[in-house]
């Protein structure tokens, strides 16, 4: 859904990030997505009229493309899988994602 029904933004972002932008109708919330190693923001098509919060929201996800989160993301995941059974695992997945969001959101203020 993200790559067949996406539109590129074309605003400007100098000096806010250098990764595409683009908006995709039915998505609820912005977000940072690679795709055989090429990243990309992805935002909700009714951001376009929320110009004031674009600045903040491309801040936090340029954050996860400089902490290669994505890549933690699949690290964590391939660990759930191979010790599915052990809560600790769980635990450690929840907490490194919380952990993943609040240092993007220290990043971008």
């Amino acid at each position: 859904m993200l790559r067949n029904e996406r539109v590129r933004y074309t605003g400007s972002t100098y000096g806010l990030t250098n990764l595409p932008i683009y908006y995709v109708p039915r998505l609820y919330s912005p977000c940072l997505f690679m795709y055989l190693g090429e990243q990309a923001i992805y935002l909700p098509a009714d951001f376009k009229e929320k110009t004031g919060q674009l600045r903040h929201i491309l801040a936090h996800e340029s954050a996860h493309a400089l902490h290669w989160d994505p890549i933690w993301g699949i690290l964590r995941c391939m660990l759930l899988c191979l010790y599915w059974v052990n809560p600790f695992v769980w635990l450690a997945a929840y907490l490194s994602r919380r952990d993943c969001e609040l240092a993007c959101d220290e990043a971008a203020v």
